[in-house]
């Protein structure tokens, strides 16, 4: 069975205060949350901050051994001059929402306009204009990413932690 959407509030999706036996045993599930905190693991404000541990490998973090999930500060040098905004293969000077389009860093790395899946509906949005990594670094109820679009690059941007954001893994 493919991608599942479950609202957190679905019958035996909290276990407790904290949805992560289910999210253990359903890999595939994502767990949306319509209300404040809008976080996948509870909906009472009972955080882990376990689960996102700053230059540290985790047993939560995906990435594979040898690589982590990347702090704060890992993207502070990029800007709209150093990662140019591309459509299928050109730099650009105005937008459309194509999946081709994403910024290349330093001629180095491609990192595409993916979109996000929504905390609230778990539905893919801005897929092809916006761009979102998670970082590992926390504050109080957020956690820090990437993000950028045509116009702008915010390196180190908090937001709630119930947003499907993709990873980009950086080396230990």
């Amino acid at each position: 069975m493919g991608l599942q959407l479950v609202n957190i509030t679905t019958s035996g999706v909290l276990n407790g205060n904290t949805s992560q036996t289910y999210a253990i045993k359903h890999p595939l599930a994502f767990i949306s949350n319509k209300t404040s905190p809008w976080d996948w693991y509870t909906n009472t404000g009972n955080k882990n901050d376990n689960l996102w541990i700053p230059n540290t490998k985790s047993v939560f973090d995906p990435c594979p051994q040898g690589w982590r999930t990347p702090s704060k500060g890992t993207w502070s040098d990029y800007s709209i001059t150093i990662a140019p905004y591309y459509i299928q293969g050109v730099e650009a000077t105005s937008s459309n929402r194509m999946i081709t389009n994403g910024r290349l860093y330093q001629n180095l790395s491609w990192y595409p306009a993916l979109g996000a899946r929504d905390r609230q509906s778990g539905l893919l949005v801005v897929v092809g204009a916006n761009a979102y990594c998670w970082s590992s670094s926390v504050n109080n109820a957020y956690v820090y990413f990437q993000y950028f679009d045509f116009l702008q690059i915010i390196p180190d941007c908090p937001q709630g932690r119930g947003h499907g954001f993709p990873v980009r893994c950086v080396q230990e």
